[in-house]
C-alpha cells in the first residue's frame, strides 16, 4: 500500500505557525515489519501559481512511531524560505496581483525498509502556504473565518493618516467576486461623501493589492472609511483619522507584516540624517621618512553608510503597539518619490509603554541596506 496522509493538508496555512503532518501506510503497517521502518518525503513549491511546475525545497526521511504506525514531519521552516514579501508598483493604478507570499506546495512520500525505498512516490496534495502566522497564544487561530477578505495589514485597523500619505492596500480575497472599492469620507461639519471604484474580479486565495488614490475634496476630511464591497462575508474596514494639523515634517515607510503584507507609516516627528564614513589605514615604512605633505599612512578601502534617525511623532497606543511588527520582520522601506529604498532598522529594543504616560511614540534608528562607494551632485 501507498504512504498516505492521516489527515489533510489545510487549504491554506500560515507558515509561520507550525505544520507538522502525520503519515502513515494503513496497508502495511511499521509495527508489522521486521525491518526498520522510515518514511521518506520530499516536499516540492510551486513558484508560478497554477504552472504545476514544482521545484524541490526539502526532504526528510523521518522514523516511523510503532505505537501509532505513524511518522510526522515538519513543513513550515522550509515553507518560510520558499516564500517572499511582495513589493508593489506605486505608479500603478487598478488591481494588481501579488505573487511570492502565497505558493502551492505538495508533498511525495515513501516507505524505506532497513535503508530499502518501498516502490515510487505517492503524491499528496497540493495546499497553499501563507507568509503568515499568529502570536504564540494564538497559534492555530483561523485568520480567515468567516471573512469576505483580510486586509495584509497588522496594524490597528483604526489609524492616522497625513494629507501626504500614500495609501497601498494589499488584500486577501476568502471567496471569489467582483470587488468594489468604497471610501466614505466624514467631512468636519457633519456631512459626508461616499466614492466607489469598481475593480476587476478577484479570485478565492490569490492576493491582489491596489493603490488609493483620493477623491479631491471641497471640504475639511475628518475621517476616512475605506472598506470593499461585492464578496460575500464579514468585510473589514480601515478607518483613517485625518491629522488636521499636521507638522511641516513628513516622510513615509513602507514595511512588511507578519500577514504577508505590506503596511505604510507616516513619520511626522523630526527626523535625522548621518553620514558615517567608514576605511581602513595602512601605515607604510616610517625610515626614512617622508615629507609631511605624503606622510606614510593611507587610507584604502573607503565607503560610507548613510543612517536615519526615525521618529513617528504621536500616535495612539494601539497603533504604537502594532508597530512591533515593523522591528519584528526588518524588512522596511522609506519611499522616495514613488520608489522605495530599503532600510535596515538597527535598535535592539524599544519602549512600548509606561503606565501613566498618555502620549505615545516610536523612535528607531536605521541604514539603507548598501554601503556608498561614490556620491554624485
Amino acid at each position: 500500500m501507498a504512504v498516505s496522509l492521516v489527515s489533510a493538508l489545510p487549504t491554506i496555512h500560515p507558515v509561520y505557525d507550525p505544520l507538522i503532518v502525520a503519515l502513515q501506510d494503513a496497508g502495511d503497517p511499521a509495527s508489522a515489519r521486521t525491518g526498520q521502518s522510515q518514511v521518506e518525503v520530499q516536499l516540492e513549491i510551486e513558484d508560478v501559481l497554477n504552472s504545476d511546475s514544482w521545484r524541490l525545497i526539502g526532504e526528510y526521511l523521518n522514523p516511523y512511531n510503532y505505537d501509532t504506525d505513524e511518522a510526522q514531519v515538519n513543513l513550515n521552516q522550509a515553507l518560510i524560505g520558499a516564500l517572499d514579501h511582495f513589493i508593489p508598483d506605486l505608479t500603478s493604478s487598478g488591481k494588481q496581483a501579488i505573487t511570492g507570499i502565497i505558493k502551492r506546495y505538495r508533498l511525495k512520500a515513501r516507505d524505506v525498509v532497513d535503508g530499502e525505498a518501498q516502490g515510487s512516490f505517492a503524491t499528496l496534495g497540493p495546499a497553499l502556504a501563507w507568509l503568515a502566522g499568529n502570536p504564540y497564544p494564538q497559534i492555530g487561530t483561523d485568520l480567515l473565518d468567516g471573512k469576505a477578505y483580510l486586509l495584509l495589514s497588522s496594524r490597528s485597523l483604526a489609524r492616522r493618516l497625513h494629507p501626504n500619505e500614500t495609501i497601498s492596500l494589499q488584500v486577501l480575497p476568502v471567496v471569489s467576486g467582483t470587488p468594489t472599492l468604497r471610501i466614505k469620507a466624514n467631512f468636519t461639519d457633519g456631512t459626508d461623501q461616499t466614492d466607489t471604484t469598481a475593480l476587476s474580479a478577484a479570485t478565492a486565495l490569490v492576493p491582489f493589492y491596489v493603490n488609493v488614490t483620493l477623491p479631491s475634496y471641497v471640504k475639511a476630511v475628518r475621517s476616512l472609511e475605506i472598506d470593499f464591497t461585492g464578496l460575500t462575508g464579514t468585510a473589514e474596514k480601515l478607518i483613517y483619522w485625518m491629522i488636521q494639523k499636521p507638522s511641516p515634517y513628513f516622510r513615509q515607510l513602507f514595511y512588511c507584516n507578519s500577514l504577508g503584507g505590506l503596511d505604510h507609516l507616516a513619520l511626522t516627528g523630526k527626523c535625522e540624517e548621518i553620514n558615517q564614513p567608514i576605511s581602513e589605514l595602512f601605515e607604510a615604512q616610517e625610515y626614512p621618512p617622508t615629507n609631511a605633505q605624503r606622510g606614510n599612512s593611507r587610507a584604502f578601502n573607503q565607503r560610507a553608510v548613510d543612517s536615519l534617525v526615525l521618529r513617528t511623532g504621536y500616535m495612539s497606543e494601539d497603533e504604537l503597539r502594532s508597530l512591533r511588527d515593523l522591528t519584528l520582520r526588518n524588512e522596511v522601506y522609506i519611499q522616495e518619490g514613488n520608489a522605495l529604498r530599503k532600510l535596515i532598522l538597527n535598535n535592539s529594543q524599544w519602549r512600548v509603554k509606561t503606565d501613566g504616560d498618555f502620549l505615545h511614540a516610536l523612535e528607531v534608528t536605521a541604514r539603507y541596506a548598501w554601503e556608498e562607494r561614490a556620491y554624485g551632485r
